[in-house]
């Protein structure tokens, strides 16, 4: 097989990137030092234990809303692992052709799949409607 060969041409291929400005009077540096950063790494230092005990306080008028939903989402794990072990017990009734057994497995994983729908459904409200208050609240004070 024959190779290709590119066609010459009078275009330069050139790299543009971002180049950082220096006063070469005042670091001594050279303009467009790749070394030098383009904007300021400084990172504003952040309290965690303020930062959670602010957010802590401002959902305290929820408190109520979010244990709930906490125990809806237990809830909802629970009935997630449940499923494969379900099946399983559906997987061995058909080995064993067991017709009573399969019947009564289908039933309580149509159940626990329901059950499991309901629980999610419960936590995602919960938690939302949490959220949403908590918002309403802080917008309200910013703009007081």
């Amino acid at each position: 097989m024959a190779s290709r060969r590119r066609p010459k041409s009078d275009h330069v291929a050139v790299s543009i990137s971002p180049v950082a400005r220096s006063d070469s009077a005042k670091t001594g540096g050279v303009l467009g030092d790749p070394s030098e950063p383009l904007l300021s790494e400084k990172k504003p230092k952040v309290d965690w234990a303020v930062s959670w005990g602010r957010l802590l306080k401002e959902s305290r008028p929820v408190r109520c809303r979010l244990v709930f939903g906490t125990i809806f989402l237990m809830l909802a794990a629970v009935s997630s692992l449940a499923v494969p072990a379900l099946f399983g017990s559906v997987i061995d009734a058909l080995s064993r052709q067991d017709g009573a057994q399969l019947q009564f497995t289908t039933i309580l994983l149509i159940i626990v799949s329901a059950a499991g729908a309901v629980f999610s459904f419960i936590r995602a409200y919960l938690f939302n409607s949490s959220g949403q208050i908590v918002v309403a609240g802080l917008r309200a004070r910013l703009f007081q």
